[in-house]
């Protein structure tokens, strides 16, 4: 009942912040979209308002894209393991600044991924 409830919950609120976070991304389209109209830039005006359509949808692809990064670096790291400090355990694996990552830098470019917070 309890787990139910909390879940219930947090789809609302995952329902409602992203509604009003994608509202606000048409909106702000929409009013550079009349900033446009008042300069006289038709072709701009529209050119914005159609982005302010689309930021919702490249929002939803950057973060999924992101997710699907973190979880490609979570299996990775578990996978090779993070050696720490004095732990012998594993292989060390270094990056091309010679410092320990949980794989090489070639991975991570070829990969292209960058965390949420960085970018």
């Amino acid at each position: 009942m309890i787990l139910s409830t909390i879940g219930v919950g947090l789809g609302l609120y995952a329902l409602g912040t992203g509604a009003l976070s994608s509202a606000t991304m048409i909106a702000r389209g929409g009013v550079r979209a009349i900033g446009r109209v008042c300069q006289g830039d038709v072709r701009g005006a529209t050119l914005e308002a159609l982005g302010g359509l689309a930021a919702p949808a490249v929002g939803a692809v950057n973060q999924i894209t992101a997710l699907g990064c973190e979880i490609v670096g979570v299996a990775v790291s578990i996978s090779v393991g993070s050696p720490g400090t004095g732990d012998t355990s594993l292989p060390d694996v270094t990056g091309s600044d010679e410092g320990p990552s949980a794989w090489s830098s070639t991975v991570g470019r070829l990969m292209g991924c960058t965390s949420a917070a960085g970018a």
